[in-house]
């Protein structure tokens, strides 16, 4: 557990639409990618860890406005081809309470 470094290693993707996505407590030395690369769906960037402050191996995916953590507002996260409550859905936002289960694609 590492309180002063609470996100561990890191990515910090740029989505160049006001979001950028940031994915945390990755394992040492597992980063794949660097600072300007280009990714797309279904590129490896890194292995599940547990840097930073975190207790046990797991992977922090967190959506917001800015690059920086903590300092931008955070912002819902888009899934696409999952079913919610049985029904299938293209393109969407999980709600509380839903049962949501892996869809064709």
């Amino acid at each position: 557990m590492n309180a002063s470094q609470p996100l561990g290693n890191h990515i910090i993707l740029d989505h160049g639409n006001g979001e950028h996505s940031f994915l945390a407590h990755l394992r040492k030395g597992s980063v794949r990618i660097a600072v300007g690369d280009t990714v797309a769906a279904g590129i490896v960037v890194g292995e599940c860890g547990n840097s930073g402050n975190s207790s046990e191996p797991r992977l922090r995916d967190h959506l917001q406005t800015t690059p920086v953590f903590g300092r931008g507002e955070g912002l819902p996260a888009q899934f696409r081809g999952y079913v919610a409550d049985g029904e299938p859905v293209e393109r969407g936002e999980p709600v509380r309470g839903q049962r949501i289960r892996p869809g064709g694609r």
